[in-house]
C-alpha cells in the first residue's frame, strides 16, 4: 500500500488494514461496524498529527472552521492544512505508516493471546 497516495481515502486505507490483518473474513455487519470504527481511528490519528504541527492562532483558526462544525469542508481542510504544513504529504504518508505498523502489531499479538486461550 502506498501511504503517500494523496487519492486514497481513509476508508480505502482501513480496507487495505483489514486485507493486510486477515480480518475480512469476519461477518458482513460485524466488518462494516470494525471498518466504520478503524476508519474514525485513522481519522482521529490523522487529526492529532495535523494539530500538532499547527500553532497559535492556525490552530485556533483550524479548531474553528473545521473541528468545531458539523460537517467541515474536507477541500476547504486539505487547502488549509497544505498551505500550512510544510511536506504535509510526507507527514501524512509517515503518520498512516506508524498507523498500519501499530495496528498489524495489535492485531498479531491479539491472534497470539487468542491462540494461547483456546
Amino acid at each position: 500500500m502506498n501511504t503517500s497516495n494523496n487519492t486514497q481515502t481513509i476508508e480505502e486505507f482501513a480496507d487495505w488494514l483489514i486485507q493486510q490483518a486477515g480480518l475480512q473474513t469476519m461477518g458482513e455487519e460485524a466488518l462494516l461496524v470494525y471498518r466504520n470504527k478503524l476508519s474514525d481511528q485513522i481519522a482521529r490519528r490523522l487529526g492529532l498529527l495535523m494539530m500538532a504541527e499547527l500553532s497559535g492562532n492556525d490552530a485556533d483558526q483550524f479548531r474553528a472552521q473545521f473541528i468545531d462544525v458539523d460537517q467541515p469542508n474536507t477541500a476547504a481542510m486539505q487547502a488549509f492544512l497544505s498551505s500550512r504544513i510544510e511536506n504535509i504529504s510526507q507527514k501524512t504518508a509517515a503518520g498512516l505508516e506508524q498507523f498500519a505498523k501499530e495496528f498489524l502489531t495489535a492485531v498479531q499479538q491479539a491472534n497470539v493471546l487468542q491462540n494461547k486461550t483456546v
